[in-house]
């Protein structure tokens, strides 16, 4: 209930009945209509911030009884100062039966009831003093303060300083809390420490309320703002200009609020650099004198910060206790309900996340508002079950989730060293297509313990028949990509695979460098990296294959569809396979390369550069790098090189592909006996040293790694043509 503003403004209210607990062992009950009003006069001086004022007293015409009577426990009434004897108390009786009524029954003798004495609060000054101090000695400031309001009487009594010590004895209540300073009254400390109003405007909820213990103020966040000011200004204390006052300066009250910055009372730092140009004023014995006076006052207001944070923690910390148990008491309740396994889970020791989790969900943290009674557990019982249900879903995908983050780097071990073992130029599965086989699955999550890759013995012996299934299912899949987007292109699956306008394109490789994205073709696009890539945009993963994707990094072969079938290139080599006269629906890439046709690009003849000249696979690269998006003048013409100008530049392009074979940095060959990698050179030096290879047989020794890229390549042959009939265009 709100007590009036400085200003004068009352609001009025009836305080309930207080019971007082006394040295006896009995209860005082103050009773009293309670009109609260402000204490506070907001009256300033030009040195100091405000503080209260206290009123006169006034005559208090209440006539009531320091004690008034309450019957006891056997019916009884007892006087607390004795004045009056029994006899009044047995012709009161008679009076009531004389005008008619009965009088009040016998209570049956039994257990004897707690005695209580009623203290009314009229006028305190009539109670003696011992009493009321022993009394008052079980109470707070603030309640003091309110008793203080009941009436002019008794906020003259209690504001008199022979009450000082009542006052004194309310605050060791509070452990820690200083003591009054020098420039405060015991009423006003009391009102700064325990109130529950804004100073200015005496308003409470909702207003948050911020305690400025160096200006004695307790303001609203409304307030406040009207009231302070950011302590700083571009970036520099903002009165730090003031130097012949700036030792007094680091005393102006100022406030500290989180997520928001440091304010400071600019009412008091007006009033401050104002006495500067006061006349008749010494003022280095002004700002002397103002500084030992506040520093007492920023010395004692740090204490009460302190203190009132203490408060604040172990509020906190009780709140927190009392949530915890009531936490504790729902778990304990779940666990006898069937939720035995659950419950361990979340109070799982090493895990102490999960039962944080679990107390703040809102369904939780609703129930957990009021103690846990059997009604209330009964009321929400659907609610919990429904939230345990999925919790147990939770659970086990957590569970199985650890269980396979354990158990898939044993088995991606496992998988690398088998892999390292089989010919360079042969289709090996990743990891994520082994796991992808159910019975690589059903191994990695039923077995009963796998701690190291030891435990995958029984699996090994199955890996090539398992290896080999998995490679006839990407084989199918790679032929149902043909049949369903190739189009013109799609044939018998039995060859199709095996056709020479069969190709595929990777968008990865293209995005790097077009130049050197290599020629796909069946089978080494089983065995392209970029096909284990997953893709945020492709179709979404189950949970094991996202749990094996965080820790392996890879997907099984295509999943994210990134490998597709080449339109564009197949219509470039239908042209070249046209002019070698053979039916495009039928030849395969055996009979090409047998052929070895050498393909000429009438369009890019340069007579700076000479003639761009290709074997037959690479003209499907060039005519996607330049003439795929081209004009109609820039359309890819092409011709077939014969004779003794197809034998020269056959020549040439072989050594090119030699040199780049030998090249340092190449490592797209491999030793058939230990499947090392290198090149050409490095190679034969190995076969000779490591294995005893016979020169004559070392290149038989020397295997071309399925997931190299091909080494073909174009180039400008010299001279170029003078004049070029363009014709033969490739059909886009």
């Amino acid at each position: 209930m709100a007590r009036g503003t400085a200003s004068g403004r009352a609001e009025s209210g009836r305080r309930a009945p207080q019971r007082i607990a006394t040295p006896s062992g009995s209860r005082a009950v103050a009773t009293t209509g309670t009109t609260y009003s402000n204490p506070n006069a907001t009256s300033e001086n030009d040195d100091d911030a405000s503080f209260f004022s206290e009123s006169a007293p006034d005559n208090d015409d209440s006539d009531n009884d320091d004690f008034a009577p309450h019957m006891g426990a056997r019916g009884k009434r007892k006087r607390a100062d004795g004045s009056k004897s029994s006899k009044s108390s047995k012709s009161a009786a008679s009076a009531g039966a004389a005008a008619g009524k009965k009088p009040p029954r016998k209570k049956a003798k039994g257990k004897a009831k707690e005695e209580h004495l009623i203290l009314n609060l009229s006028n305190l000054s009539e109670v003696t003093f011992d009493i009321l101090h022993e009394i008052f000695s079980y109470l707070s400031p603030l309640d003091l303060l309110n008793i203080a309001l009941s009436n002019k009487a008794n906020k003259a009594f209690l504001y008199s300083p022979e009450c000082k010590s009542i006052w004194k004895a309310a605050r060791r209540n509070f452990p820690g809390f200083p003591e009054c300073p020098d420039d405060m009254t015991e009423p006003q400390y009391a009102y700064l420490a325990f109130g529950k109003e804004c100073f200015k405007c005496g308003k409470t909820a909702p207003k948050k309320l911020y305690t400025v213990w160096t200006a004695r103020k307790r303001l609203c966040s409304t307030c406040l703002n009207k009231n302070f000011e950011s302590a700083y200004l571009y970036g520099q204390p903002r009165y730090s200009h003031h130097q012949d006052i700036a030792p007094l300066l680091k005393f102006l009250p100022t406030i500290t609020i989180s997520n928001s910055g440091i304010y400071s009372c600019y009412e008091t730092a007006h009033r401050w650099t104002s006495k500067r140009y006061s006349p008749n004023v010494d003022i280095k014995a002004w700002v002397k004198t103002m500084v030992a006076k506040w520093s007492v006052i920023n010395e004692h207001a740090k204490a009460c910060e302190i203190w009132e944070q203490q408060c604040l923690d172990v509020v906190k910390e009780t709140k927190k206790n009392t949530f915890d148990a009531r936490v504790d008491a729902i778990l304990d309740r779940l666990e006898t309900t069937g939720w035995q396994a659950e419950v361990q889970d979340i109070r799982t020791a090493n895990e102490p996340e999960r039962r944080r989790e679990f107390s703040q969900q809102p369904l939780i943290r609703k129930i957990c508002q009021k103690d846990i009674t059997q009604r209330i557990f009964q009321n929400q019982s659907p609610a919990l079950a429904a939230f345990m249900e999925k919790y147990r879903e939770d659970m086990r995908l957590r569970m199985r989730e650890e269980l396979l983050k354990a158990r898939i780097p044993y088995l991606n071990n496992v998988i690398k060293a088998y892999t390292a073992t089989a010919p360079p130029n042969e289709v090996s599965p990743a990891v994520s297509d082994f796991f992808a086989h159910k019975d690589v699955r059903d191994f990695v999550i039923n077995t009963p313990s796998i701690t190291s890759a030891a435990d995958f013995a029984p699996l090994l012996e199955r890996l090539p028949a398992i290896a080999q299934e998995i490679v006839k299912l990407m084989t199918e899949k790679l032929r149902r990509m043909v049949a369903t987007t190739g189009g013109e292109f799609a044939a018998d699956p039995a060859i199709v695979l095996e056709l020479a306008t069969t190709t595929f394109r990777c968008p990865d490789c293209e995005s790097g460098n077009r130049q050197e994205a290599g020629l796909m073709r069946y089978p080494r696009v089983l065995a392209h990296h970029h096909a284990l890539k997953w893709h945020y945009q492709r179709p979404v993963e189950d949970d094991d294959m996202k749990i094996l994707r965080q820790v392996t990094g890879v997907v099984p072969w295509n999943q994210s569809q990134i490998i597709e079938f080449d339109t564009s290139a197949a219509v470039a080599l239908k042209s070249v396979i046209k002019l070698c006269g053979l039916d495009p629906k039928t030849t395969t890439k055996e009979k090409m390369d047998e052929l070895d046709p050498i393909v000429e690009c009438l369009t890019c003849n340069a007579l700076e550069k000479g003639r761009m000249v290709m074997r037959w696979q690479v003209a499907s690269r060039h005519f996607n790098n330049e003439h795929k998006y081209a004009t109609l003048a820039r359309r890819m013409r092409i011709s077939i090189l014969k004779g003794e100008d197809a034998e020269t530049i056959r020549a040439r392009l072989n050594e090119e592909e030699e040199r780049t074979r030998a090249a340092a940095d190449y490592t797209g060959l491999a030793c058939a006996q230990c499947c090392k990698h290198g090149n050409t050179v490095t190679l034969r030096s190995h076969l000779l040293k490591e294995h005893g290879i016979d020169k004559s047989s070392v290149k038989d020794n020397i295997a071309v790694r399925i997931d190299s890229n091909s080494v073909q390549k174009q180039f400008y042959a010299w001279p170029p043509r003078k004049e070029v009939k363009l014709e033969n265009p490739v059909q886009t």
